[in-house]
């Protein structure tokens, strides 16, 4: 009883100490890597405790119920850490449900600007309060955040959080890759969370990378992002990706056929406008009698909404929903993701976008059909 005592006294001693002393605790990066062009997208964020494994901290802390404080350390120290990234990479960390849930989150992430940086729900607990942590998810993306959902599949109620929560990104459970990726039916599930994440606007990340033909078969079904120690081993800093794997994954991409890619369909719509002012969009149709859409994009670029002259001959400017998708997206797969369109917008062109986000161009439904047609 009493060797029981003292370990319960140093585990709550080594507890104190970490919560002190931050020196204590320091991150590693894991990149987070484009699978179609080989190149580092980003960096997970991992923490590592001296003296303890991080699993073996966080299941301590949370018993001893200081598992919030750990986190919110480790939320104040990101911030700092993000300032230091390579350029055109974001930086991901996790975050647990009772963290996300508490206030002093909020407080912490409202204060701060949460640009390049993506917090990851990770699914260990349920989720019993959805509106305030979607208050949460609010003022991570008000100060240019973005929102993950972690290990998709393996925790209580995945598809719950991203239908209700709608992340930017969503995080494939290893499981898929461990087992799945062998068999038709685990290959179609990772595809089905692909639709879903097509259906949210979501990012997939493929993560657990760990052998070649688990890379191969990512490739091969359009997963665009993924980690793990096939691509690079978590680092003190910031890692670039052994020079075998970014050859590997560009020759992948080459023998792709650009015929077969939506990108040589894409013709350019000359008319942005950023504002959804009726006016303004009334007049980008009449300054030019054969402009038949007008897109609408933010500050950055990045499409938001289409306007379509039939729509404009009737004297009503009603913004209409998009379709985006990147460039390097097979023509095939385009033309179904529209055919899933409400009947509404089914017709309307696709929005081609670079994977930051910017407007590329757009592809007309017709030349769709036209080219698989002609196959």
């Amino acid at each position: 009883m009493s060797d029981q005592s003292d370990q319960l006294k140093a585990s709550e001693k080594a507890l104190n100490l970490i919560l002190a002393d931050t020196s204590l605790h320091h991150f590693v990066f894991q990149p987070i890597v484009d699978l179609q062009h080989g190149v580092i997208a980003g960096y997970e964020a991992l923490s590592r405790f001296e003296g303890f494994s991080s699993e073996a901290l966080f299941k301590l802390a949370h018993a001893y119920k200081v598992d919030i404080q750990i986190e919110l350390r480790i939320l104040e120290k990101i911030f700092a850490v993000r300032d230091t990234l390579p350029k055109d990479t974001f930086l991901s960390v996790n975050i647990g449900p009772n963290a996300f849930l508490d206030k002093c989150t909020y407080t912490l992430l409202d204060k701060n600007d949460c640009s390049k940086l993506v917090f990851e729900l990770t699914e260990h607990e349920p989720i019993n309060d959805y509106v305030f942590l979607k208050s949460v998810v609010d003022v991570i993306r008000r100060n240019g955040g973005f929102f993950a959902i972690d290990d998709a599949g393996a925790g209580y109620a995945s598809l719950r959080h991203i239908l209700k929560l709608r992340p930017d990104f969503i995080k494939l459970d290893r499981g898929f890759l461990e087992n799945d990726l062998n068999t038709e039916l685990g290959r179609g599930v990772v595809r089905l969370l692909g639709e879903l994440g097509d259906q949210v606007d979501a990012w997939i990340i493929a993560e657990g990378i760990e052998h070649l033909d688990q890379l191969d078969a990512l490739v091969t079904l359009q997963v665009p992002l993924g980690q793990g120690y096939c691509l690079a081993h978590p680092t003190p800093t910031w890692v670039k990706l052994p020079e075998a794997i970014v050859e590997h994954l560009q020759e992948r991409s080459r023998t792709r056929s650009i015929h077969d890619l939506i990108v040589r369909l894409i013709e350019q719509i000359p008319v942005l406008i950023e504002t959804t002012e009726h006016s303004q969009v009334k007049n980008a149709f009449e300054t030019d009698s054969d402009t038949l859409y007008v897109i609408a994009v933010d500050h950055r670029k990045c499409p938001r909404y289409i306007y379509r002259r039939e729509d404009h001959d009737m004297d009503c400017h009603i913004p209409q929903p998009i379709l985006t998708v990147t460039p390097t997206v097979p023509i095939a797969e385009a033309l179904r993701l529209a055919l899933r369109r409400p009947r509404q917008n089914r017709f309307d062109p696709i929005v081609c976008c670079r994977t930051s986000g910017p407007y590329v161009g757009m592809v007309y439904f017709e030349r769709l059909i036209e080219h698989l047609i002609s196959e």
